[in-house]
């Protein structure tokens, strides 16, 4: 990067705010993070401003596969004060977004904060191509001959062959273990001590008290 575009970059960096953050004043991309162009003689680079600003901290390129992640006392995305980055992995960066409270949930998720881009009805793509989806099922079929499919699957013509409940080749627990676990249950025992007695999950004990039951 040369004198001016190092200046131009160091322009967009706001210092005198009032809070502890850096934050960058510059174009943002569609996720609200910082983004950074300069040119060189045949060539434009393009790149995030909360790597370089960390590159710059620790004196090195980051390594293959890191990313420059924000501190998670820092929720601000276009923040560059050093020492709210480092150096992670991608699963250090999502743990850090699980545990901001930062996925697109609930009210916060795309399809709720806009509902006008989702194409329903007769605007939805296989209602506006199906001449592409009754392509797509045909290639299907001749890549799978003799499959069975929909209403002619086997499993729906005849239900009495597919393994349930203890029959099942999986199963860790017989029918009768579970009924008893859930007199238990229903006594007051806890999911947790039951799933942990019984060597399964406790989402799977929860599962049995909700009423979502195997099929017998």
């Amino acid at each position: 990067m040369d004198s001016g575009a190092r200046a131009r970059f160091e322009s967009k960096i706001d210092r005198t705010s009032e809070s502890e953050h850096w934050l960058w004043t510059g174009q943002l991309d569609p996720d609200g993070y910082p983004k950074f162009n300069w040119r060189e003689p045949g060539r434009r680079h393009y790149e995030r401003p909360c790597r370089l600003v960390l590159e710059e901290k620790l004196g090195r390129p980051l390594g293959a596969g890191m990313f420059a992640c924000h501190a998670r006392e820092c929720r601000h995305r276009n923040c560059l004060k050093p020492d709210h980055l480092y150096e992670g992995t991608a699963r250090q960066n999502s743990e850090d977004m699980t545990a901001g409270g930062w996925q697109a949930t609930g009210d916060r998720n795309g399809a709720r904060l806009y509902p006008e881009r989702l194409k329903r009805g007769d605007e939805n793509w296989s209602r506006r191509h199906p001449e592409r989806v009754s392509a797509a099922l045909r290639a299907w079929h001749r890549a799978n001959p003799g499959a069975r499919s929909g209403d002619n699957c086997n499993w729906v013509q005849r239900p009495e062959i597919r393994p349930r409940g203890e029959r099942h080749p999986k199963a860790t627990v017989s029918d009768a273990a579970k009924a008893a676990a859930l007199l238990r249950i229903y006594a007051g025992e806890s999911c947790s001590a039951l799933a942990r007695e019984l060597g399964v999950s406790k989402s799977t004990v929860c599962r049995w008290a909700r009423g979502t039951f195997r099929a017998q």
